[in-house]
């Protein structure tokens, strides 16, 4: 699959690689904000985190 993501890549005119690059850092961000609204959702993870990073 990432080599026919990368050969398509290869493919687009700068202008698109642009959009490109634009709409896979939005699906990889929305990821993120979804795993983070997850965890946060979980009671005391929030505090259990910040408790985590004072004793590191």
């Amino acid at each position: 699959m990432r080599a026919q993501i990368k050969a398509a890549a290869d493919a687009l005119p700068a202008g698109r690689l642009r959009v490109a690059a634009d709409f896979l850092s939005y699906l990889q961000e929305r990821g993120e904000n979804a795993a983070t609204r997850e965890l946060l959702a979980i009671p005391g993870f929030a505090e259990d985190f910040q408790e985590g990073l004072r004793e590191i």
